[in-house]
Formats: C-alpha cells, sequence, structure tokens
C-alpha cells in the first residue's frame, strides 16, 4: 500500500536556518478553518475530470494560500499548477509542498489508496536533500521548472465520484459560488460583517478573526471593504 504523504515540509530544516521573522508559522495564532464545501462539492461530481476542475475553481474557500490554475495540456497528463499571489522566497518551498501533500491526500480520499500522481515539479532549485523528494512523494520530482505542478495521469479523470448526484451536486455549486469571495458583490461584505457582528454579544472581535469565520485572509477581507466602502477607516494590520 503506498504510504500517506504527511503534512510536513521537506524543508523544515532549512527553515529553521534563516531569521525568526522568515520562519512559516505552523500554528498561527488566529486558526483558518478549512471550509469543508470543495471537498464535498468535489464528491458530487460525475467523474474525477470534474472534481477536478471543481476543487482548481473553488480552492480559495478551501483555504489554500496559493492561486491554482488546471493545465490540461501537459505532455504526462492533467496537471494542477501552483502559484504563489506574492513572491516570499522564505516561504515559497514550504507553502507549495504543504499544498502538494494536501492535493495528494484529497486524491487518495476520492480514488482509493491506489492513487498516485505521475510527475511533480516544483518551481525552485534542489536542496542538499533533493534525492528524499522522489522517495517520499513516490513520484518522479524535478526542480527549478517554470512553474510548480502536480500531474495526474489521465486515466484518473474518468473513476466516477462516490457520491455522485446532479441535484446535489448544482447545490453545492451554488453554495461554493456564494462563498467565493470574488462572485460576491463587494458591497455584500459589508452585510456580512454588519450580521456577524450583531451576532457577537460580548467583546470586540479582530478583524483577522472576522476574516477567519469567512476563511478569507486579513488581506483579501481589508481588500474587499475598501472596494466595497473606500472611505472606511480600517484598524491597522496586527503583526
Amino acid at each position: 500500500t503506498p504510504r500517506r504523504p504527511r503534512r510536513v515540509s521537506l524543508r523544515r530544516n532549512s527553515v529553521q536556518n534563516v531569521s525568526a521573522s522568515e520562519v512559516p508559522i505552523s500554528k498561527p495564532r488566529t486558526s483558518r478553518r478549512p471550509s469543508v464545501l470543495t471537498p464535498m462539492a468535489m464528491m458530487t461530481a460525475t467523474d474525477f475530470g470534474g472534481a477536478l476542475r471543481l476543487g482548481v475553481r473553488f480552492a480559495p474557500i478551501s483555504g489554500a494560500l496559493l492561486d491554482l490554475t488546471l493545465d490540461e495540456g501537459d505532455a504526462d497528463g492533467v496537471a494542477v499548477v501552483m502559484r504563489m499571489r506574492t513572491r516570499e522566497p522564505a516561504i515559497d518551498a514550504y507553502l507549495c509542498e504543504e499544498l502538494i501533500t494536501s492535493c495528494i491526500n484529497l486524491c487518495r480520499g476520492l480514488l482509493g489508496p491506489a492513487f498516485k500522481e505521475q510527475r511533480i515539479d516544483l518551481g525552485y532549485a534542489p536542496p542538499r536533500h533533493a534525492a528524499r523528494y522522489s522517495e517520499y512523494f513516490d513520484a518522479p520530482v524535478r526542480f527549478a521548472c517554470r512553474d510548480t505542478r502536480v500531474v495526474i495521469a489521465r486515466h484518473w479523470l474518468s473513476v466516477p465520484m462516490p457520491a455522485a448526484n446532479p441535484d446535489t451536486a448544482r447545490q453545492m455549486l451554488a453554495l461554493c459560488r456564494a462563498q467565493m469571495p470574488s462572485e460576491q458583490p463587494p458591497a455584500s461584505i459589508v452585510h456580512t460583517l454588519e450580521r456577524r457582528l450583531a451576532l457577537q454579544v460580548s467583546g470586540n472581535p479582530k478583524l483577522t478573526d472576522l476574516a477567519a469565520e469567512l476563511h478569507l485572509t486579513d488581506r483579501t477581507l481589508r481588500r474587499q471593504l475598501r472596494a466595497a466602502d473606500p472611505d472606511r477607516h480600517l484598524p491597522a494590520r496586527q503583526p
């Protein structure tokens, strides 16, 4: 039985050598509480190909910290391409590898333990322990590529999903659309926050806490609030 990837970064030793301000925080002070809507929607798709497209499209509501796209023209299959929204050299590898292991675990949850990725490309130079990557992921791993991607063989795309149901799929799609920040009218985020604040009977919640409840980053929530009301004063970001 193939070993299941653990949610750790192979570069955890290397990131310990940088300054404290650059070290990725494995347990942030504010939990993101990723949404389960995306995996549930994927389960109701007709086949894994449809599920994969849903997963990439609605990745933002699942807590993904990178932008995902789907490249169906890869020579070895279909590729999930991962890109940082902003360049952060100290943590690029950490975030990419964490998301790769999450994607692989999700695929195995949908397809069973026999699933194995076809190839992994990493968009950064190989570390000293590069030889361990192929053993860890149980797939060919290439470094210094144009982008970071997980390639999946095409024969997996036609595998039926365990909970395929057209009616449920339509309902899940509507829920996912409603949760997508980019598909909400700018003013709706203000009304959403007002409703959340009305339910807070004690204390003054931090903006970071409200962002986590909405499955958004602090930066994304601030951007949407400014778009809805440019004159609104927002508190300074917490370090």
